[in-house]
């Protein structure tokens, strides 16, 4: 079973299970063999405008992000400026939100106040240029952020 965060735009966050394994499903999405959920497949008539690209969380996790691919417009030296300024703590948090956790789930794994890491997500959001926690992943995913 693996645990699945679907953000099919900048503002849709679907937290899913997948009978198949990481390393299938992200080749399944790759390779275009993945269904996405209603509203988002084909049956009911929405397509998303880019193709898919699923990544995995890690070489032994057991979560994958399936994003649409869009090339992101940053800059190579805005790339390297967002790396630098994110602090180890909002890496953590990037993370946690990435496994598709909530801002209370965050705050008990990391021993934080969860008005604490609604603070450290407003910051990522920020620094990302994003308005919503999934458009802040989405961002993360398209700069490499969880890329092996």
């Amino acid at each position: 079973m693996t645990r699945l965060l679907f953000l099919p735009d900048d503002q849709t966050l679907m937290l899913l299970d997948s009978p198949l394994a990481a390393g299938d499903l992200v080749e399944c999405v790759n390779q275009d063999r993945w269904t996405p959920p209603a509203p988002y497949d084909a049956s009911h008539g929405d397509q998303i405008a880019a193709p898919l690209h699923a990544i995995r969380l890690g070489s032994q996790a057991s979560t994958v992000i399936i994003t649409p691919h869009l090339p992101f417009d940053l800059a190579e030296a805005s790339r390297a400026e967002i790396h630098r300024r994110l602090k180890p703590r909002q890496r953590q948090i990037l993370l946690l939100l990435a496994h598709g956790l909530t801002n209370k789930e965050t705050a008990v794994q990391l021993g934080l106040h969860p008005r604490t890491v609604a603070q450290h997500i407003a910051a990522l959001k920020a620094l990302f240029g994003a308005s919503s926690r999934a458009q802040s992943i989405l961002k993360a995913v398209n700069l490499g952020f969880f890329a092996e």
